[in-house]
């Protein structure tokens, strides 16, 4: 139930989806199934549609978890849903008018007039989400800013390998990668804190006097015994 949560679930969902859509596309993007002209043109749109959803997802994702305890209110940050409405409107205007994309006769795909502004919304929230890190770099360990870095260092380096040779599948791939090492983390993550109270167990203690002696830094134990705490 918790909104964190609730995010990271519907990455999840978002990027099985894209990918479907990217499979169905690819295999639709020949001469011989034209007569699935319609449908494949349905499938780019709502494909091109969702696109630069599932890293503003991931960017809200990151900042809901590197601040916990703080509200974040669309009404305040209305601007942040522009790069996605541009989209949206751009992606439902390509299927009669090609404009971001468009589908031959023939049945293939080629690239419309206003491409661009699929991948610049898409790069907008990838820097979002690395902005949204930065800020919050103090507040969160080495690990956890890594881990939820790769949801945007590692597409965003093949979104552009993958626009500038017209390769299929490698954006939408990295970022499914990258889902499953966030997942793998939250796990991890869990095992290290007590679900009653939120504070750390024996296994992160351990974990954080090994990280400290890499460091080789110094380190001092206070252990206070507090009689009848309970009461």
């Amino acid at each position: 139930k918790e909104p964190v949560h609730q995010l990271f679930f519907a990455l999840i969902m978002l990027t099985i989806t894209i990918l479907l859509l990217e499979i169905l596309s690819v295999l639709l993007n020949n001469a011989a199934y034209k007569n699935f002209l319609i449908l494949h043109k349905i499938i780019d749109t709502v494909g091109f549609t969702l696109a630069p959803f599932i890293p503003m997802v991931a960017a809200l994702y990151v900042y809901k978890r590197t601040n916990r305890y703080m509200r974040f209110k669309i009404s305040k940050h209305f601007w942040l849903g522009m790069p996605v409405l541009c989209n949206t409107l751009a992606s439902l205007g390509s299927y009669h008018y090609n404009w971001i994309f468009g589908i031959t006769s023939e049945n293939l795909y080629v690239r419309g007039p206003l491409f661009f502004i699929s991948p610049v919304c898409i790069f907008f929230y990838y820097g979002l989400l690395l902005w949204f890190l930065y800020d919050s770099r103090k507040k969160i360990n080495d690990e956890e800013l890594m881990t939820l870095s790769l949801l945007s260092v590692i597409p965003a380096l093949l979104s552009a390998f993958q626009l500038y040779y017209f390769v299929y599948f490698t954006m939408w791939n990295s970022l499914a990668i990258a889902v499953v090492m966030n997942y793998i983390f939250i796990l991890h993550n869990q095992t290290k804190i007590d679900p009653l109270t939120g504070l750390r167990n024996r296994l992160a203690y351990e974990e954080f006097l090994i990280n400290k002696r890499k460091k080789n830094k110094t380190l001092s134990v206070v252990n206070i015994d507090l009689d009848d705490f309970k009461n």
